[in-house]
Order: C-alpha cells, then structure tokens, then sequence
C-alpha cells in the first residue's frame, strides 16, 4: 500500500514538472489574447499578434505562420515599420523550421530592406545571418557566404560577440561544404573562442563537433577525437542528449576510419541508445547503419547482414532513399563476404534500383509544387482564421495533455525496467574500451620496438658485409696477390663479427623458447676474469680512454659457468666503450663476498657472492631510459650511435638464470654504472688441479670496437698534388682503410675519424670531394653535410653520403641536407669511384658557368646560388682596389674573409683560375673595356688598373686576349 502511495507520488511530481512549462505557455498566449482585444493602435496589435507568434514559433510553426500573416496583413507606416519587418522575420523562421528554407528566402529579403531603412545595425546582421542559413540549406553556397560576411562585419562594429560567433560558424559551413578545410577551421576555432568566453556553455557541443568534423574531413583523427571527447564531456556534462548521441556517433565514425572496428561498434551502440531515448527514427536507422560497417570489419559477417536489414527497414518508414540505398549496399557486400552470392546480387540489384531512383527525382517539379501548395495554403488560411484558430488550439491542449501524460508513462517505466541494464551496459562498454585501448597501445609500443630493431640489426649487418664484399669483390676483378692478405684478414674479421651477431640473436631466442641449464665446471676465477677484462686494453689506446681495473689479489676457485659469466662480462664492457668519448674513464672494479661459515676451510671454500662494477663516464641516460636498458632490442631513441639492441637484454638474461641480479644506475651526461651480482661455489684450493691455466683471450664482440675514438687526419706526404682531393669521414676504423685503399692512385685521400674532426679538416684543407658515413658518434653525417653547404668556404663541394640505412625517408633526408649523392652499404668499389668522377665532373662544368658570370660587371650579376654570391663578392672587391697596384691575394683574402689557401682552393675549385691570375684576368677586362671606349692611351690604362709597367702591361694584355692594347685602340678608332 505504502509503494503504491509513493509512485502514485512520484507522477503526480513528474506531471506537475512536465506541464508546468506547457501551463506558463498557454498563460502567456491567452494574456497575449486578452491584450490583443482592448489594444488601440495598429503598431500594437503588429506587436502583440509577433509576440504570439514567437510563442508558437518553434512548437507549432503553423499556428506562428498564422499571426504573422494577420501580422503582415496590416499596411505599413512609420510607427508599424519595426513591426512588419518582425513579423516577416516571425513567418520566414516558421518556413526554416518546416523544412522549406526556399520559401523563407523572399521572407528574409523582404524583413531585411525594411531593417535597413530603420537603421537598426543588430537587426539587420541578424537578418543577414538569417538569410545566410537558408542559403546554406539548399547549397546556394556563395549567397550564403556574402549574407555571413555582411552580418560579421555589422556584429564587429558593435561588438555583438554572440552574433560574431554565429557568423563565423556559418563561414566554417561554407567552407566545410566547400571542401576548404583550413578557412573553415579558422572561423570554427575564432566561434569557440568566443562561446567560451561568453558562453552559454551548455551549447559548447555544438562548437567542438563542428571542429571535430573539420578535422575528420581533413583525416586528422587524433585531433578531431579530442573535439568529439570535448563535445562529449560538455554534453554529459549539462545532460544534453542530443549533444551526447552526436558525439557518440562522430567518435563511431572516427574509430571506423581508423579501422578501430570494435571500438567503433562499441560507441554506435551508445549512440544507438540515446538516439532512442530521442526517437529520432533516422539516426536510429543511421546508427543501425553504421553498426553493419563495423560488423564487416570485424567480419562478423552475420551480425553485418543483420544490422544491415534493420536499417534499410527503419530507412524505408522515414523515406530516407539514400540511406537505404547506402544500407543496401554495405547488405550486398556483407553477403558477398560471407559466400551467399545469389543473396549478394540481389541486393546489388536492389541498390542499383534506389540509385537509378534518387537519379530520377525532378527538383524543379518539386519546388514548384511546394510553391503552389504555400501559395494556396496561405490564401486558404486568410479566409478561414477565426475557425481554424480556434480548432487549432483545441487540438494542441489536447495533444500537450495526452503528450505529458503518455511522456511521464513511458520515462517512469523505461526508467524503473532498464536503468540498471543500462549501467551494466555501460560499465562493460567503457570497460571494453579501456581495454582494447590498453592492447593497442601495448601492441604499437611492440610494433615500434620491433621496427626499431630490424632498422638497427640491418645496419650491423651492412657494414660487415660491405667489409666483406668490397674487397672480395676488388680480388674478384684484378686477380689474387700476395698483399692481400690484409684484405682476407679484414673479411675474417667481419665475418666473426656476423657470426657473433647471429648467434647472439640465436641465444635470445633459445632463452626465450626453453631457458637452458648451467654448465658448471671449476675453473680458476681471478685469471679468468683477468684475460676477459685485459683484452679490452688494446680499444682502451686506441680511444684514449682511461681503463682501470680493480681485482682480488687472492686466487680463487670456484664452480662457474664459464661461457656465461664471459658473454656476461663481455656485453657489459663492451657497452662501456660504445658509450664513452674520447679522454673519458672506464673503471672495473671485482670483489668477492664470503660470509664466514662454521666449519669453512682455510682455503675459503663455500658459497658466496660475486660483485661485478663496470662504470663509466660516457653519456649516461634518463630516468625513463634506465627503465626499459634491459627490454629486448631496446635502443635509447636520441642516441647517435645505434646497435642491435640484444648485448645487454642477453646479459640480463644469462644473470638471471645464474641466479643472479644486474642492475644501472646512470645520470644523463655523466655516465653510467651497472652492478652485476652472482651467487658462486667457492672450491678449496686443493680440489683445483696442479696445472689449472683457464685464461681466456676473449674476442671483443660484434659492435664493441664499431665507434673507435676520434683520430687526427691521415696526412698527404707522399701522395701526388696533381690527384683531387677526398675528405673520408667515417668513424669505423676497418671501413675507412678499406675506402682510402680503394682511392689510392686515383685521389689523394685525408680522412677523419668523426664529424667534427671532418668539419674542422673540411675548412682548413677544401677538399675536391667528401665522403662521409651518416651515423657517427657526436656529430653524425647529415648534420656535417649542413654545416658544408650552409658555410661558404665549403659550400662547393660535393658530398656523398653512406649509410647502412636503405630506406627512401634516409635517401630524402641526406638529400635535403645538401648531399649531392647517396650509397648504402654494402657497395662496390667501383660503384663509389664512378660517381665521385661524376660530381667531379659536374663540378668542371659549374666552373664553366661561373666563368660566364665573370665576364658581366658586378652589378649586373644576378645571384642563383652561394658560390655566386662568392664570385660577385670577390669581383667587387678587386674593383674596388682595381688601381691600387699592391693589391695581392692577402689583401683579397681579407677582402672575403679568407686565409690565403683556403681563398686558394676555393677560387680553383670554382674557376680553375688561382688568385693571383683572376686578379690579373679581372684587371686585363677592364683594361680592355677602357680601351674601346678612348678613355686615355695604353700607359694611362695601365696604371688605372693597377699595373706599374706599361711593357709588363701589353705582355699580358698579348697573353690574354691575343692582340694588343694599341690594336684594340686602332680598331674602336676605326668604328
């Protein structure tokens, strides 16, 4: 009895809530009514019938066409101008309403030329703004532009931001129907910002889904996520359903295009859900629609087919053609998919029917109709007002009362039967995504890994084999010596260093598959760890690294795993040297923790622990970086330097199965240190064999000796100066001889170790041509060729880069830097000397270009490029030193900013002239253009370019132009 008192409580508070609005209108109108009866003037009569009708505008547009035609029917003066130009707005927004914006376009005119003779600003950009929305419904897109246009000028020049925000959010529809994405996104953001700032906020979805679709037509899907979740939050926020069903379906559409078919599935169903609780049977019939999409993604190819049928249906009773032709459609393809191809044609037929049926529709008979039927209605309604007033307000007291009442029915039983399934639904639904995020976040995060890895184990890859294939390649071609026995011990070399890659990877993946047991043996450990740690030396030297060592004095025998506790020892050091610069510290440091136990012997026979420090002062790491050192083939994404990504995850693993811990500490900038611990037997000394000789000369693995330290340039004594000369950049130790042997006889050959060495050498010597690797520790290739081409004094010469990266990205990006041209290891000898003789030639032929430019004056030189920007700057300054007789090439150096060889290379490499003969060439050209204008005789001339003996002078002169001075004279006298 109490439940039943406490809902019969409950509808009656809903019905009260749900027509108090409905009562409060209807108060309103009859008072507007009463009114209207014992008002004296036409103005406000015109008032008060626009006033009604503004309370039926958006509910009942019919009953609001009526009072604005009683409104219009009043002749216009000076006092009811106001009036007319309102009801004519009243009437025009009643047509937009009922769907026929054509038929409130004459309206909206008709409003606007009264508003412009009152002079009201507001008003007439709202009109404006109002006759641009009817353009844009029926894609009068230039019309619709220039109203919007008008109206934002009018709301900036008396700061109306409401009306600012409404005109730029019709310039962005334009734009978005005219497919121009960046104008539109332009006014949407300037519309947002201001609806922000003065809101009202709980209409803020209608902005971020407006930008969301902008951002979605230009296939921008992480930005336009962002504008849907935004238009999502703001709608849930202040329970707008119609907000939220929106940007369900946008987020749907977003998840679809990224082929994300679950997730897109899982956010039309919520979309599907609102837009029930909405009704609106078209988008119901849309969301069906789109879950059939998603459902031939998944290639849940019945579920599609299901989908798919309910909203061809659903299309049908809203006679939405071009949905159901659409629906149709993704039905024939769904059958197709799943093999049922009598079903698939027919559907295929049928969507052929719809297509040939939306083809077919005569708009202009339908407007004309329509026009018609609005012409006889209106005329209809102006003979029978009184009657179908009065009928018209009964029916609509009866229908909100019917409304309300069935309103409350349907909210209290949708609510009572499935508020709970709905939650359920949706915790599972956000559940779901969640966890679907979570896997494709995890499965990107390995897909980048393992591109990451395969990039970098090719590059270990090609630098062996170029090492290798180069020189048999060269013994191939000229026969086998007897001093090539330096080329097979380079081919050895790097084969081992292959073979040591493979079976490292090898290891990973038996570890990975069966984790394999401890082969244990005694064995002495002091010597072993002493031959591993000693065989470092020889890299220490070479990279002029201080490399410490701290032991046990003692000897110690132990059962150990020798295999393991090497790879271990030997991927730790290794990645010590990688890391560390030239002139940086090493420290290994080896202790042994013995517990005292009852009853050990004296020889310390027992199990303890064995510490192993390798530190460091090389470039350290970050905090995130250190998180994931040990994760297989994990390489640190700023890195110059790049491995395989395996030596330290095996070592982690092999520490692991001995037992054992390893783990880092580092600072970015300063180093690192790793701490390696290992539970060991300790044997006595007289279960050891009288002869126990265990060291080990182990052989440093793939990668250790890969980054040696910068060396200082190879010198040029010895080699011929007639040879051009080739900078070789490259920061592998073997790879460099290799290339420098290869050039021996044809260039002259300098190299250097890493960029920074190769750029200082670059602009001391200027070279003919440089080689340079793209990946070196420190400056690395690319950003070396930069600084060539960016720099005058280098900015000629040509550069070839090699990398062991193949991809078209590497080609492009060495390309943009300036390279001039572009070979991945592995690549033949041959290959490399045919196209360094291309650029060297290409290069003669620029000099000849140049040497067209000077023949002009300065002046008249139009600069292309920095090497004629150069030349324009050299010709300027011996004319302008022309007559001074000492000036030399030390004075034209500083002229350019130069020393004397490097002004040396360079005018050579651009010319072919030195110096010293371009000044004189320059003089003689000048001597030679007074000559033919009379400018004074042969001596005068001479001593006006800078020559001190008129004798020396027409030696010259002779020399360079074949005749002389006097004869140049003769013949301008002559003409």
């Amino acid at each position: 009895m109490n439940h039943t008192k406490q809902m019969a409580g409950i509808l009656a508070w809903l019905l009260w809530v749900l027509l108090s609005p409905l009562q409060a209108q209807q108060s309103r109108t009859d008072s507007l009514k009463q009114a209207l009866a014992t008002a004296g003037t036409d103005s406000v009569h015109i008032s008060l019938l626009n006033l009604i009708a503004q309370e039926w505008l958006f509910r009942q547009p019919d009953s609001a066409i009526v009072y604005a035609d009683l409104a219009l029917a009043y002749e216009p003066t000076a006092s009811s101008q106001a009036g007319i130009a309102q009801a004519y707005r009243n009437k025009a927004i009643a047509m937009a309403v009922k769907g026929d914006y054509k038929a409130a376009i004459p309206l909206f005119k008709a409003g606007l030329a009264l508003r412009k003779a009152l002079q009201d600003p507001k008003a007439v950009a709202d009109s404006y703004n109002n006759l641009g929305n009817c353009y844009l419904q029926t894609d009068q897109l230039d019309s619709a532009m220039s109203c919007y246009i008008h109206a934002l000028k009018l709301y900036d020049s008396i700061v109306y931001a409401n009306g600012i925000a409404a005109a730029c959010n019709g310039i962005a529809e334009v734009y978005i129907k005219k497919q121009e994405h960046s104008s539109a996104l332009q006014y949407a953001l300037r519309a947002l910002r201001i609806r922000e700032e003065t809101g009202p906020e709980n209409r803020l979805y209608h902005n971020y889904n407006r930008l969301g679709n902008i951002y979605y037509e230009q296939d921008s899907l992480l930005k336009a996520r962002s504008y849907f979740e935004q238009a999502l939050a703001n709608s849930q926020k202040f329970h707008q359903i119609t907000g939220m069903a929106t940007a369900y379906s946008n987020l749907g559409n977003v998840e679809l295009k990224r082929e994300n078919y679950l997730q897109a599935q899982v956010l039309y169903q919520q979309a599907l859900e609102y837009y029930h609780q909405l009704g609106q049977q078209y988008y119901i019939a849309y969301m069906h629609y789109n879950l059939a999409r998603a459902g031939l993604g998944l290639q849940s190819y019945q579920e599609a087919i299901s989908q798919a049928q309910t909203a061809i249906e659903l299309a049908r009773k809203t006679a939405s053609t071009a949905l159901e032709a659409d629906a149709t459609l993704v039905l024939a393809k769904a059958y197709e998919a799943k093999g049922a191809y009598p079903q698939a044609l027919n559907a295929l037929h049928a969507y052929s029917q719809l297509k040939d049926s939306l083809n077919k529709i005569d708009m202009h008979k339908i407007v004309a109709e329509t026009e018609a039927r609005y012409e006889n209605e209106q005329l209809s309604r102006k003979n029978q007002y009184q009657q179908s007033l009065l009928e018209r307000e009964q029916r609509e007291q009866r229908l909100i009362l019917i409304s309300a009442v069935s309103l409350i029915i349907g909210l209290l039983a949708f609510f009572l039967a499935y508020r709970n399934q709905m939650l359920a639904k949706r915790r599972a639904g956000q559940l779901e995504l969640q966890l679907q995020q979570e896997r494709a976040a995890q499965l990107e995060a390995l897909n980048q890994m393992k591109s990451r890895f395969f990039a970098n184990i090719s590059h270990e890859f090609r630098t062996p084999l170029t090492l290798i294939l180069g020189p048999i390649s060269n013994i191939l071609q000229r026969g086998f010596r007897q001093s090539d026995t330096t080329y097979l011990h380079l081919i050895k070399r790097n084969a081992e260093r292959l073979l040591q890659l493979v079976e490292q990877l090898m290891e990973l993946a038996k570890i990975e598959q069966q984790p394999p047991g401890l082969q244990l043996r005694p064995g002495n450990l002091e010597n072993f760890l002493k031959g591993l740690i000693f065989s470092f030396y020889s890299l220490a030297e070479e990279k002029h690294i201080v490399y410490e060592c701290a032991l046990p004095e003692q000897d110690l025998y132990a059962n150990f795993d020798h295999d393991k506790l090497e790879k271990i020892l030997i991927n730790l050091l290794s990645n010590a040297f990688k890391f560390t610069p030239e002139g940086g510290n090493i420290r290994v440091e080896v202790s042994m923790e013995r517990p005292p136990q009852p009853g050990q012997d004296k020889a310390g026979s027992g199990h303890s622990l064995l510490h192993i420090k390798v530190s460091d002062t090389g470039i350290g790491m970050s905090q995130e970086e250190m998180s994931y050192i040990f994760e297989r083939y994990y390489q640190a994404p700023n890195h110059t330097y790049q491995g395989a990504g395996i030596g330290l995850s095996l070592a982690y693993e092999l520490v692991r199965l001995m037992g054992g811990s390893l783990e880092v500490h580092s600072e970015k900038g300063k180093g690192s240190t790793f701490v390696c611990q290992l539970p060991l037997e300790l044997l006595p000394q007289a279960a050891m064999p009288a002869e126990d000789k265990p060291l080990v000369q182990a052989q440093i693995p793939a990668g250790a000796a890969l980054s040696a330290a910068p060396q200082e340039a190879s010198g040029l004594q010895g080699q011929p100066r007639d040879l051009p000369l080739v900078l070789l950049v490259e920061d592998h130790a073997d790879m460099r001889n290799f290339i420098a042997h290869c050039l021996a006889g044809q260039f002259r050959v300098i190299e250097a170790a890493e960029g920074q060495a190769g750029w200082e050498l670059a602009k001391k010597e200027i070279p003919d041509l440089i080689i340079s690797d793209i990946m070196m520790p420190g400056m690395d290739g690319l950003e070396l060729t930069r600084l060539l081409k960016s720099d005058e004094h280098t900015s000629h010469i040509p550069v070839i880069l090699l990398t062991a990266k193949g991809g078209l990205e590497s080609k492009i990006e060495g390309l943009q830097k300036g390279a001039d041209d572009y070979l991945v290891k592995p690549f033949s000898a041959e290959e490399l000397k045919v196209r360094m003789a291309n650029l060297i030639e290409l290069r003669k032929k620029l000099r000849a270009q140049l040497n067209k430019v000077i023949k002009l004056e300065p002046e008249e030189i139009q600069v292309h490029s920095m090497d004629e920007a150069f030349i324009k700057r050299v010709i300027e300054a011996v004319t302008r030193y022309m007559d001074h007789e000492a000036f030399g090439v030390e004075d034209l150096g500083r002229e350019v900013g130069m020393s004397r060889s490097q002004l040396h290379r360079k005018l050579t490499a651009l010319t072919g002239m030195s110096p010293s003969l371009f000044i004189r060439h320059l003089r003689l050209k000048r001597a030679h253009s007074l000559l033919e204008q009379q400018a004074g005789t042969a001596a005068e001339i001479a001593y006006t370019v800078g020559f001190s003996s008129p004798a020396y002078f027409s030696k010259c002169f002779k020399e360079e132009f074949g005749i002389t001075p006097g004869e140049v004279k003769k013949a301008s006298n002559q003409n």
